[in-house]
């Protein structure tokens, strides 16, 4: 047997009793617990267990079983140990279930422990399939297409008409040739009526509101005169 194989199985050993350990406990808490956020991540620990440990049952990897392999260890690493270190350090936080925290946190640093040896052990595996290149590149591709989609939704927005400096100039140019055209008209109705001997017209409100007070007293007059008359031949 060479070391790889002694190495391998060790590592097979090691992950399947805590697969065990973790399939115990989902089977007796998922009663209890399976409506709360860590369960979520609880949860896909154990499938990533189970998927790594279905692999390291076979003696020899294929080059489907090693990008399997490959990706599992790499999401873990990468994506998925920082959330699950901090939805059970919070159950022990909360005070209620400090053992089960305990015990989850026990098991997830000796996962990462062996996560980290078969990645060793696998690495140079990975170089011959060149998977680090491929991860890399995909990431690579995902972004730049992220970054594309964003410039589309910024070039198809409307961001309105550019405002130049000759633009508010004709503007500005037309506007007081209006006023000067309504000044010279206002000057002409003044002259007119001044020759014909009657006084410009000024709409000022404290006119309105004397004319407004004659209108209410008149017809309230009228009124009073038909309330007496009717009193009369009543």
């Amino acid at each position: 047997m060479s070391k790889n194989d002694i190495n391998h199985k060790d590592i097979y050993l090691e992950l399947h009793q805590e697969y065990r350990l973790i399939h115990l406990l989902y089977h007796r808490n998922k009663n209890q617990h399976r409506i709360a956020i860590w369960w979520k991540w609880f949860s896909i620990l154990k499938r990533s267990c189970s998927k790594v440990v279905e692999i390291l049952q076979r003696r020899s990897l294929t080059g489907r079983n090693v990008t399997k392999l490959y990706n599992l260890i790499h999401k873990f690493l990468k994506q998925q140990i920082n959330k699950l270190i901090y939805v059970f350090n919070s159950i022990i936080a909360l005070g209620q279930f400090i053992t089960l925290g305990v015990v989850l946190v026990g098991l997830l640093s000796r996962i990462y422990r062996i996560y980290n040896n078969l990645f060793e052990l696998y690495h140079p595996l990975f170089k011959v399939y060149n998977l680090n290149n491929i991860i890399a590149e995909s990431n690579k591709l995902e972004n730049e297409s992220q970054l594309e989609k964003i410039l589309e939704k910024v070039s198809h927005e409307e961001l309105g008409d550019v405002i130049t400096d000759e633009s508010v100039l004709i503007k500005t140019s037309n506007y007081d040739n209006n006023l000067d055209i309504l000044n010279t008209l206002s000057e002409v109705r003044n002259i007119k009526e001044s020759a014909a001997g009657t006084k410009p017209k000024s709409h000022s409100i404290s006119d309105t509101k004397v004319s407004t007070k004659l209108d209410k007293k008149k017809k309230n007059k009228k009124k009073r005169s038909k309330s007496d008359i009717d009193s009369i031949f009543g």
